[in-house]
C-alpha cells in the first residue's frame, strides 16, 4: 500500500509545478502574437492598394478626398514583394483644400527643386514651371519616408510624391 501512495503522489502536481506548466503553456502561446504584433510595429510597411486612382489617393494623399480634388493622374511602383514604394499624383485642387492636405500630412514650406525621384512619370513636369510653392514631409533618421508637394498657383495643379526608402 505505501508503495502505491507514493506512485500518486509523483503523478499529482504540486502548486509550484502547475503555476510552472501554465506559465510555460501561456508563454508558448502569447510570446510568438507579441512578436509578430511587434515586428508588424516596426516594418509599418506602407499599404498595398488595390483599386482606383481615388483609393490610392486617400491612402497616400487624404482621406476623404476634398470637396475641390480633382485626381488627374497617378502613377507608382508599388510590388508586393518590396517595401518601399513611390507615387507620384497630379490633381487639381483650390487653395482651402490644399491648406488641408497640407495640414494633414504635416507638411512645411521648402526651397527645394520639384525633381521627383530617379524616374518620375512622364507628366512630372513640375520642374519647367516657375514660382512653384514647394512642401515637404521627412521622417526617419535616415529618411524612410518623403512626402514632396509641389502647387502651381496658375492653374491651381498640385504634385505630389510619396516615397517610402
Amino acid at each position: 500500500m505505501p508503495s502505491s501512495k507514493k506512485e500518486i503522489n509523483k503523478l499529482t502536481l504540486n502548486g509550484i509545478d502547475l503555476s510552472v506548466s501554465a506559465l510555460l503553456t501561456i508563454g508558448i502561446c502569447v510570446l510568438p502574437l507579441v512578436m509578430g504584433i511587434l515586428c508588424w510595429n516596426v516594418t509599418k510597411f506602407p499599404p498595398q492598394i488595390f483599386g482606383n486612382n481615388e483609393d490610392h489617393f486617400r491612402a497616400h494623399v487624404i482621406s476623404p478626398i476634398p470637396q475641390s480634388v480633382e485626381v488627374l493622374d497617378v502613377e507608382f511602383d508599388d510590388i508586393m514583394i518590396h517595401p518601399d514604394v513611390t507615387y507620384y499624383f497630379r490633381f487639381h485642387v483650390d487653395r482651402d483644400d490644399l491648406e488641408k492636405i497640407i495640414s494633414y500630412r504635416e507638411l512645411s514650406p521648402d526651397e527645394g527643386t520639384c525633381s521627383g525621384s530617379s524616374y518620375p512619370p512622364a507628366w512630372w513636369d513640375v520642374e519647367k514651371l516657375e514660382d512653384v510653392e514647394r512642401y515637404v514631409y521627412e521622417e526617419g533618421m535616415y529618411g524612410s519616408l518623403l512626402i514632396t508637394l509641389c502647387y502651381y498657383p496658375p492653374n491651381k495643379t498640385a504634385y505630389y510624391m510619396f516615397l517610402t526608402y
